[in-house]
């Protein structure tokens, strides 16, 4: 979440920096807060601060002038020369293109040396024979947005809607940088949010969450909640006058009756239908004149990174960054179809419904969308289907949005289905800021509160409008209006309302049962076995976020007396009942323990040994034998990939086979990541071939990869489909080549301890691993190119069963075999493995790759590749003989290379070297620090040389030392005594002569 400091700072003081009072004019800081205390406040309480964007940094330079006088450019009719007064008496000549540019016009001015954010640098220039000693800067220079009401001109500071300020308040910022005078600087906060946390995703719970840690700190803030907003609307700062309007406004509205239309003044009805069965109430408005927002409005939108749209659309907009509320505005007007009325029905979308998106964007629906959708069209004596005006929760629709010429809108407040709404922005590949709210939780108590916000807001910006009236499914109006009294007292610190505390089925939330000990009986002690929290503070904390006390005997808090902080602090045990804005997570008393502990800092907290003896269980019993399978891959020189286990919808199309379940029935998704991968991978070579083609296309032309995973198919290991219908539209029934082979489930695997497994999709571990491009390239020992053979991938499958005790058998792969379409004919294998009681059984299959498959995966190289099942392999191992197989150790050092060329005898071989330096190196490194202790993990001939320059009967060889260090980075002492002594030792054991 993108949380602004200045917008912040409007619901509860932040704390400031001590030197932010002066501050100079021509270097302004970055922030006046402090930054370092709200992050670690902000972090101890769950809410990491991930980044920081200072806006306005790096524009010191940009700053507030006037133009005194502007002329027309001697030698350019589009041209002005404006003499320009920038702070200090000082004026300065600047050449202008821009049409506004005239006298006594406010303009951002970029001084000589100001780096603009496009990367323009400013500097003294003479343009058309005039000098010019700067520019006069548009938004969208600056990399401010812009707007049709901003004009292509340079930035007018004076305008109001462009985020300016009036003259006479510019006057005094003369020569000050443009951003900290009109109130552009800001920090931007990134915030991760917890998914338990949806009330944290606005500013209103950021504040809240800052506000008890600063009382904690023992700093007294002042909170100010949403009376800022409240002040606006009602031309004051005044909660409590703002709070009782609202309270009147919902005992108007509490009598609505879900099927009453809304009648507008010329007697047009609107009418809300819902097939849908959710809570959702629509407010109707008119008499409207959409105009551009006000500077505080589209200031805050673009401060957190939204284009200002119109006035109308960007208080939606900045209530839902605010509250946490979204809702969208329709134009009523361009929802009729027939006749006077009009009228939105929330219902399931059609298959194949089109839908075209506020961003423009045609999309056809899926059965599984929740649409809000106009009146039927009226075809002859045929009723059409009514079009979609907006994907319920997700995006509005281009038809009905509201734009300048709007005069009545209808605006809906709906509280969808999280999951719905999760699955449509998923499948359509749109997140938003109200989606991504609807997908969290919504605060019920909190709805009807936004939407009289929203209508208090909406007079002010729009003074001749007039509130129609509401219709629809308002959550529990009579509760919450009967709650709304209770505002007026502003005794919680959201300063909002208190909510019917109810449930969806209408029952009342519990009090939470919480005792003294409560705290120490589920954290622990303190440092020191000091007490972690007494229980006065201990309610402080929980009444600061908005929890409230009621005597601990009654379990209903309506017939339970309430009682204050200071009287609950006499008792021994309190019933505790959660603010409406966290009724999703609030379950216990261990959730009352963890909020206390939260706040005061789990650092507190003295540590314990663990007591009692720990078993490491892996849920997968087999993994010590698959990271023994990758330590032997490793050894071939292969590298390991990874991947997520799906598979792309046209795979089996790209190998070739007839059908997505040509090895085995594939396991649909239901709710994919990925839109184009929605099955489970019942192999791993398209993965691999994925891979192959990604290195091949960014240079890298031979490599050698493998990876080790799990495959599954919809069957379980009975062999019975486990989910029906999962497999994809092309499966053929009946086919079932696949059987008796390493894809029958069969030859899976249970990998959990739970009852349940065997009743689960087949999860079979397998290999797979490919090589491409040459085995090895040209260099002067291998003047061609060497390439790979499909026996050198079955000497290399022999030598990794040979080290689990186990034989192998390569035979022609069948032709009924479904990999004979993938694999390139007569350079295929199926591969065998002699189990224990002495039967072949199949184990995979090892190919060249054919042409037609790699040309599918754009791969230009020959490719040979292999996949095994490893749960057969390893079934068959148990009575073989189990050799270990050598340790793979991954370098967590850097490793030193050292490069020697020494002039030996003709009869001196390179092994001869080798084995010299390998000996003297034993004796150096025993010399050595025990930290520094160091291997040779490579040693590679580059050169040898015989000709001219070296003596006859004489050559040159040159060879890299390759050293990695075990403990600890070695030393430039080490590594000069290891070069040292190996130059010496080959000069008096081999007579050689190091070769300068």
């Amino acid at each position: 979440m993108l949380a602004s400091l200045m917008l912040l700072n409007q619901f509860v003081t932040l704390p400031q920096k001590p030197d932010s009072q002066h501050r100079s004019r021509t270097q302004p800081s970055t922030s006046p807060f402090d930054l370092e205390l709200l992050e670690d406040i902000l972090t101890r309480q769950g809410f990491e601060v991930e980044g920081k964007t200072h806006r306005g940094k790096g524009l010191e330079q940009v700053l507030v002038g006037r133009i005194v006088d502007a002329k027309p450019h001697p030698q350019a009719d589009k041209l002005q020369v404006c003499q320009v007064e920038a702070g200090g008496g000082v004026t300065r000549q600047i050449v202008c293109g821009a049409p506004n540019a005239r006298n006594g016009l406010y303009v951002a001015v970029a001084l000589p040396g100001a780096t603009l954010p496009n990367g323009t640098c400013i500097s003294a220039t003479t343009i058309r024979g005039v000098a010019s000693g700067g520019m006069l800067c548009s938004r969208e220079e600056l990399g401010l947005p812009l707007t049709k009401s901003d004009g292509s001109g340079i930035w007018e500071l004076e305008e109001d809607a462009a985020c300016g300020r009036p003259a006479r308040e510019l006057e005094p910022h003369l020569g000050e940088p443009v951003f900290e005078a009109l109130g552009l600087a800001d920090t931007i906060l990134d915030i991760s949010v917890t998914p338990n946390r949806p009330d944290a995703l606005c500013h209103l719970g950021i504040a809240r969450e800052i506000f008890v840690g600063l009382r904690t700190a023992g700093l007294k803030p002042t909170w100010n909640g949403l009376s800022w907003l409240h002040g606006i609307a009602t031309q004051q700062i005044d909660p409590h006058l703002a709070l009782e309007q609202a309270d009147q406004a919902f005992k108007a509205t509490s009598a609505t009756k879900d099927s009453a239309p809304m009648l507008f003044s010329d007697g047009a009805s609107f009418v809300a239908k819902n097939a849908l069965g959710i809570r959702a109430y629509f407010e109707g408005f008119e008499g409207l004149q959409p105009r551009p927002s006000p500077g505080w409005l589209r200031r805050t939108l673009e401060s957190l990174g939204q284009n200002s749209i119109n006035d109308v659309v960007d208080l939606s907009n900045v209530i839902l960054l605010c509250t946490g509320q979204p809702s969208h505005a329709f134009d009523f007007d361009k929802l009729r179809r027939d006749g006077d009325g009009a009228q939105l029905e929330l219902r399931r979308a059609e298959a194949a419904e089109p839908f075209t998106g506020l961003d423009g964007k045609d999309r056809n629906l899926h059965p599984d969308d929740c649409v809000v959708s106009g009146q039927p069209v009226s075809l002859g004596k045929q009723t059409g289907s009514a079009r979609a005006e907006a994907l319920l929760g997700v995006i509005g629709g281009e038809h009905s949005k509201v734009e300048t010429f709007s005069k009545r809108i209808v605006v809906e407040w709906a509280n969808p289905d999280p999951v719905a709404v999760r699955r449509t922005s998923r499948r359509i590949g749109r997140k938003t800021d109200s989606g991504f709210q609807f997908e969290k939780g919504l605060d019920r108590a909190g709805r009807l509160y936004a939407s009289t916000l929203f209508r208090e807001l909406l007079g002010v910006l729009q003074p001749g409008s007039k509130f129609v009236g509401m219709c629809g499914w308002p959550d529990q109006p009579n509760e919450l209006a009967a709650a709304f009294p209770s505002l007026s007292h502003h005794q919680n610190i959201a300063g909002s309302l208190k909510s019917s505390w109810q449930t969806n089925d209408g029952a009342p939330f519990p009090c939470i049962p919480f005792t003294q000990n409560c705290l120490e009986a589920f954290v622990g002690r303190g440092v020191g076995g000091k007490p972690l929290s007494p229980w006065s503070q201990q309610l402080k904390i929980l009444s600061r976020l908005g929890f409230r006390f009621f005597d601990g005997k009654e379990k209903d808090h309506r017939t339970a007396k309430e009682v204050d902080v200071s009287s609950a602090t006499a008792l021994v045990s309190v019933a505790v009942l959660a603010p409406h804005w966290r009724h999703l997570d609030m379950d216990g008393p261990a959730d009352l323990a963890e909020e206390i502990i939260r706040v005061i800092g789990i650092d507190v907290v003295a540590g314990e040994p663990v007591q009692g003896p720990l078993e490491a269980r892996p849920d997968d019993s087999h993994l010590a034998f698959l990271e023994s399978c990758a330590a032997g891959m490793t050894h071939l020189g292969y590298t390991e990939v990874t991947s997520f286990h799906f598979m792309r919808e046209d795979d089996w199309k790209r190998l070739g086979f007839k059908h997505t379940d040509a090895i085995g029935p594939a396991v649909r998704i239901a709710n994919p990541i990925i839109q184009d991968e929605p099955l489970l991978h019942t192999t791993l070579l398209p993965d691999l071939l994925r891979k192959a083609a990604h290195n091949l296309n960014r240079g890298c032309s031979a490599g050698r990869m493998f990876h080790i995973c799990r495959t599954f198919q919809n069957l379980d290991a009975s062999g019975n489909v486990v989910f029906s219908g999962a497999g994809a539209q092309e499966s053929v029934p009946g086919t079932d080549a696949w059987r008796a082979t390493s894809y029958d489930p069969a030859y899976g695997l249970t990998t959990s301890f739970e009852s349940n497994a065997t009743c689960r999709p087949t999860e079979t571990p397998r290999l797979g691993f490919l090589v491409f491009g040459p085995k090895q390239a040209r260099s002067w020992t291998q003047p061609q190119e060497e390439d790979w053979r499909l026996h050198d991938l079955m000497a290399q499958l022999r030598d990794l069963a040979g080290g689990f005790g186990c034989r192998l058998v390569f035979e022609p792969l069948p032709q009924s075999d479904p990999w004979q379409a993938a694999l390139h004919p007569g350079q295929s294998a199926r591969v065998d493995v002699i189990s224990p009681d002495g039967n072949s059984v199949n184990l995979g299959w090892v190919a060249q790759i054919h042409p037609r498959t790699l040309r599918s995966y754009d791969i230009s190289s020959q490719v040979f590749a292999a996949e095994i099942n490893l749960a057969t392999l390893m079934g068959a191992q148990r009575s073989g003989r189990n050799r270990d197989l050598p340790e793979h150790r991954p370098h967590r050092l850097p490793a030193v290379r050292r490069d020697f060329a020494f002039v030996v005898a003709q009869n001196v071989t390179a092994s001869d070297i080798e084995s010299q330096v390998k000996v003297l190196f034993g004796g150096i490194v025993s010399t050595l620090p025990k930290e520094q202790f160091c291997t040779i993990s490579g040693f590679k001939v580059f050169d040898v040389y015989t000709g001219e320059k070296v003596p006859k009967g004489t050559k040159s060889i040159a060879f890299e030392v390759v050293i990695e260090p075990r403990q600890e980075s070695l030393s430039d002492e080490g590594i000069q005594k290891i070069s040292k002594g190996l130059v010496e030792g080959l000069e008096r054991n081999l007579n050689a002569l190091l070769r300068l």
